[in-house]
Formats: C-alpha cells, structure tokens, sequence
C-alpha cells in the first residue's frame, strides 16, 4: 500500500531511487479488514421471474411447488431419495432458495451438499448443457433464469463447495441460447460478492460479459447496485476490465434514477476493481457522480460510509473529485450520528487521494461527525481512520480532523498489535511538525508502549517510516527508545526493503 514513492520531505535530500523503490509496503494481511460488510441488497426485484420462457408439464407442477424457499429442503430429500437427477430449472431453484434461507453449510446435510454439487460437476455437454432430464424424458437446456439462479446462489457457498461451482458454472452460462432480462443480469453478478477473486471466479465473469452486452433491456437501479455489488472481491484483471467495459456501456444507457441503497451498494463494489485505473472505470465513477447529485433523498449514514469505502482503490482525478464534491453535503448535513466503525471506513476509502478542494470539502464534513462521536473507540477503528489520512495532505482541514481523532485516541485503553501500530503511524506521513501531530503522537505512546506483541521489523520500519515528515517533535522523539528496544529484541533480520524505510524515517528525527 506504500509502494508508490512519497515526495522526501524537505530540508534533507532526495531519497536515492534505488532506496525510493524499497520503501516499506504494508504486508497483506493489512488489507484482511476488520469491517463488516454492509447489509446485502435485497434479491432483485421479480425473484425468480424475468426469464426463461413458460414452463410446462412436470415442470409447472414443480414451479407450482416452489412458493416458499424453505420448500426446497423436502423438494431435495425428495429428489435425492428417488435418485432423480436434477434439471438446470431444479438446479436454479435450488441455488436460488438455499441462499434465500441461510448459508448452505447451515441448512443442508452434507449428502445434500454433495448432491447437488455432483448435479452441476457431472453435466459436462455445454450444448445441451443437461444435469439430468428432470423426469422428463429428455435432456433439458440451461435457460438464463437456470443460469442467472445458479450464480445468485453462489453467495450461499463457500470454500471448497464455492470453487466447484464456479469451475462448473462458465460453460453453464455458455450454453444458455437466450438474452438475460435485465434482473437475471442483476441477479447473477450479485451472487458473485462471496467469491473469492481467482481463475474461477475471472472464468464466470467472462462467460458472463456477452450476457451483460446481449441484454435488450435498460438496467433500473437495483439491477445497476445489485452488478457492481457482485464485483466488490474482484481485482484487476483482464475479465474484470471486460465487464466493467459492459457495465459502464449499460449505466450510460440507463436513464433511471437510483436510491441512496442502489448508490451506496454500486460504490461499495468498486473497492478492488477500482485499481483498474482505467477510462472504464472514469466513466463509471463520473456517472455515479451525477446520479449521487441528482438524488434527492438524504443518503443514509451506512450508504454514505459504503460508497466513500468503495473508493479505497480509485486514483484522485476529476470524476473522483466531482463525486466527493457530491458526497460532501450528505456526510455534512446528515441527521443520524456517526458511530467509531462508519468513521474509520469512510476515512480509509480516502486513503488514494490528494489535497483536492473537494476531498478537503469531505474531511471537514466528517471532522464534525468526529467531534460529535460519543461513542468509545476501538483502538483498531481509531487507527484504520488515522491511516485513511496518508496521502490527504498537511493542510488546515486535514490537521483539524487528526486533532478531533487524537481525542478519540488519547481516551483508549486496550491492547493493540503490529497491524494497529503499522496503520496509526503509516496515516502520519502526510504531516510535518505541530500541535496536531503532537497530540496524536503524545494520544499514541501508552497504547505503542502497551503493546504486548514481539514487535516486527515490518512494523518498525513502517512507524518510523510514518515519522519521516514530524519525526522531530519531542512526544516523536519520546517513542524512539521504544523502537530501538524493540529492533534489538527482534529476531528475525530486517531486510533491505525495511531498512530502507527505517533509515528514511530517521531523516525526520533531528541529530
């Protein structure tokens, strides 16, 4: 997350390139956030219908018989006892329902899993794409409500269960001969926001791009939410970039309105794929942009925190700025407080961005929610918001809201750990000296001192790092003996990367 260079802080000279490349970058584990997710969406709008043409025969009565998703848990036992394979319809109606009711290892046994599992892995004729005739006599093909079904009922699945399902599901989707609606397009990306991004899943998005491109029909809100929800787990990658061509394609076509849930939620999934970085996702940015400021309900403080956090990987520029500049007045005038956990995420998704006018806008905005929090902070929440500070710039408005926070931080009393320490000192490497930054550091020392963890030659390097602006100050230069104990007493060697950041650290700290 540090990976990109920061400008040296002046009087001393330039970091040397090669020492500029091995400045220190937050390990991985840093990004397993803490946060929940936000509320999922609400299945789209229609349930099972859009799609898939009449249903006739058997398969009527079994449509008949599918009115409550708790329904599907006799259906199963029934299908299984009898050794019926399952049709696509059946194997859609199941996904469908399981995730309806709760995750899929909660309510069904085992030989259940496995049963339905063995209905998607066995069908391997991606034309007719059959998992059995149903009892009909023939072999049935994948429609796109069976196709779109399947996919919303992935967020059922997990670990190993989930990735053979998405082994399974790309020539499931190929085979499927007909549109998606534009529900079954809303329906299918949602089911993706479990998946964990890898080959897999990036299969199931490319088979599901020419859907998105084929659908005839206007996306509406929900359906826009509901698509870029479904990509919050997804990184950069080449299918990804596929989709978001289509998605962006499909919002510029749409002329709807969206609520503040559609617009909280269509953020929110930006989160990774965001990094992309590409003229894609300017337009997409650009066009949510305008629709946060033609919407003329108050945004609700969990929409507002769920789309400022989506931003986390999307670099500053005008579409990002215009988008601050409309989110401003919700954080502002918002009637509902702001609790420790909405603060630290909506501050981490600034985390990319420069001292624009309209970030400056945000940060003053939710310095008054920092001021008005009276609820008590945990020392993880405190530091994830201080680190959504790194790149916010030394200015005025950025000191106000490190001074609110530092009296949130001087009143916690908690154990903390390396990552806590990492993230509190990597948000301090935008500011020099002063009394902001003082009190920050004076708020931080118990807590650093506290620590009850071998402190590593990451977070070492990391916190000094942190220092290289402000490093001179005496409640900076108070917490160096600490760190030299704590680099004496670590046993595994830094390496070259974490020297480097150490030493630089070190040029803000005075003779």
């Amino acid at each position: 997350l540090l990976s990109q260079a920061l400008p040296p802080p002046p009087p001393p000279p330039p970091l040397p390139e090669h020492l500029r490349e091995a400045s220190p970058a937050l390990p991985s584990s840093l990004l397993q956030r803490r946060l929940p997710v936000p509320a999922s969406a609400p299945p789209p709008s229609g349930g099972e219908a859009g799609g898939g043409g009449p249903v006739e025969g058997e398969q009527a009565e079994r449509s008949t018989s599918r009115k409550s998703p708790k329904r599907v848990l006799e259906r199963l036992a029934e299908w299984q006892g009898a050794g019926e394979p399952l049709s696509p319809s059946d194997l859609g109606y199941v996904m469908m329902s399981v995730s309806k009711l709760r995750l899929a290892e909660q309510v069904l046994a085992e030989s259940q899993q496995e049963f339905v599992l063995s209905a998607f892995t066995a069908s391997t004729d991606s034309d007719a794409g059959a998992a059995g005739g149903g009892g009909t006599g023939g072999r049935e093909a994948w429609t796109s409500l069976a196709a779109s079904s399947s996919c919303y009922g992935l967020r059922a699945w997990s670990g190993s269960a989930q990735d053979r399902l998405l082994e399974a599901l790309p020539s499931k989707i190929n085979a499927v001969q007909e549109p998606f609606t534009r529900v079954q397009v809303g329906m299918a990306l949602f089911g993706l926001h479990r998946c964990k991004d890898n080959s897999s899943l990036r299969a199931v998005l490319a088979a599901l791009t020419p859907k998105v491109v084929a659908c005839e029909e206007e996306l509406q809100g929900q359906e826009i939410g509901n698509c870029f929800y479904g990509l919050q787990q997804c990184n950069d990658s080449p299918e990804v970039r596929g989709m978001l061509a289509a998605l962006s394609s499909k919002l510029h076509a749409s002329s709807c309105s969206m609520s503040p849930q559609e617009l909280g939620n269509a953020l929110y999934g930006l989160q990774k794929c965001g990094a992309a970085n590409t003229d894609f996702i300017h337009a997409i940015i650009a066009d949510l942009a305008k629709r946060v400021a033609a919407c003329e309900a108050r945004l609700p403080v969990q929409n507002i925190v769920n789309g400022l956090y989506g931003l986390q990987t999307c670099r500053d520029g005008p579409e990002v700025r215009a988008l601050l500049s409309s989110m401003a007045p919700h954080v502002r005038e918002s009637p509902e407080l702001f609790v420790p956990q909405q603060i630290s995420m909506a501050l981490y998704g600034l985390q990319q961005f420069g001292e624009s006018p309209a970030l400056q806008e945000v940060l003053s905005a939710l310095t008054e929610r920092v001021l008005d929090c009276q609820k008590d902070w945990k020392f993880h929440n405190a530091a994830v918001a201080l680190y959504g500070l790194r790149r916010c710039g030394d200015t005025e408005v950025s000191r106000a809201l490190l001074g609110a926070l530092a009296s949130h931080f001087a009143r916690i009393a908690e154990p903390i750990n390396n990552q806590g320490i990492s993230m509190a000192f990597a948000g301090l490497q935008s500011f020099r000296e002063g009394p902001e930054v003082s009190a920050m550091l004076a708020a931080l020392r118990p807590n650093v001192e506290g620590c009850t963890e071998e402190i590593s030659g990451q977070t070492i390097s990391i916190a000094l790092h942190g220092l290289h602006r402000c490093g001179g100050s005496p409640e900076a230069r108070s917490l160096l003996p600490f760190f030299a104990n704590a680099t004496a007493a670590c046993k595994k060697p830094f390496s070259v990367r974490q020297l480097a950041g150490a030493f630089y650290g070190f040029w803000g700290c005075g003779g």
